[in-house]
Parts: structure tokens; C-alpha cells; sequence
């Protein structure tokens, strides 16, 4: 009987070893037709418009300008960084201009280590053909207009 316990004594030690607590770290594949970094690198993206609030904004607004930063948006991308600027301003104050790094996850952009970030609302078919649709989703600053549309086209 002192053998019989202590096989299964044994057993159960390798049937413990051997089972784990920790989940199988799974590589998510990249969904088909994805937005990847590739497909921005070497494009102007210039501003077309900005939904904000319930209203669309094609110039700059003197009045948006006052409250918030960044309500035009111009990205320019290369390998490493991003060169982002906003072309509204007045008198005299400077453009907003900054170049920063950058990267796509799971189709947010995150510009400067999550200081600008952007879900991607663009398809990949819209991109391919010219057209980047950016949300605000959380950023550095109060005066960043979150939960707004950009509009950008590829020239």
C-alpha cells in the first residue's frame, strides 16, 4: 500500500510540473486588409475638412481655434516618424508643428509615445484610394479637440 501512494504521490507531482497556470501567449494574425504603417510611409496627408461638435469645419475657425488645438491636420510619414501640423492660426500665434514617432495598433495611430492618439475610421480600400478618416481618442492636453473627425486626402 506505502508503494501505491507513493506512485501516485509521484504522478500527481508530474501531472503538476508538467500543467501550467499561465495562458499560451497567442500571436494574433493581422486581420486581411489591415491599415499598416507601410501603406502611409512616403504620403502627404493634407486636411479636408474636421467634424467636431456637430458641425463640419472646412477652413479654419477662428472661434474652434480659441478653445482647441489641432483642428487642422496635416501628417507626413516616413519610416521612423511622423511630421504632424496644423496650418490654423492667427496673428501672432505659431502653426503647431511637431515630428515624432509613431506607430498603428490594432488601428489606432499612436503619435509621440501616446502623447496623439488616433483610431483609424478609414477603410482599407478608402486609404488605398486617397482618403485617411482620423478620430481623437486621448491626448496630452485639454485643448485637444477629443472624440473629432479629421478628414485628410494623399497628395
Amino acid at each position: 500500500m506505502k508503494k501505491v501512494n507513493y506512485l501516485l504521490l509521484v504522478m500527481f507531482a508530474v501531472v503538476l510540473i508538467s500543467t501550467s497556470c499561465e495562458e499560451d501567449e497567442q500571436v494574433m494574425p493581422k486581420r486581411e486588409n489591415q491599415i499598416t504603417e507601410e501603406m502611409l510611409v512616403g504620403d502627404n496627408w493634407v486636411w479636408v475638412s474636421f467634424e467636431f461638435i456637430e458641425k463640419t469645419y472646412e477652413s479654419c475657425d477662428y472661434d474652434l481655434y480659441l478653445i482647441y488645438d489641432w483642428t487642422t491636420l496635416n501628417l507626413e510619414f516616413n519610416e521612423l516618424r511622423v511630421d504632424m501640423n496644423s496650418k490654423c492660426a492667427w496673428g501672432e500665434d505659431e502653426f503647431n508643428v511637431i515630428s515624432a514617432t509613431y506607430e498603428i495598433d490594432d488601428n489606432l495611430l499612436i503619435i509621440a509615445d501616446n502623447a496623439y492618439v488616433f483610431e483609424i475610421l478609414s477603410t482599407y480600400e478608402e486609404v488605398e484610394n486617397g482618403t485617411l478618416i482620423l478620430k481623437w481618442v486621448e491626448g496630452y492636453s485639454s485643448r485637444l479637440p477629443i472624440g473629432g473627425v479629421h478628414t485628410l486626402v494623399n497628395q
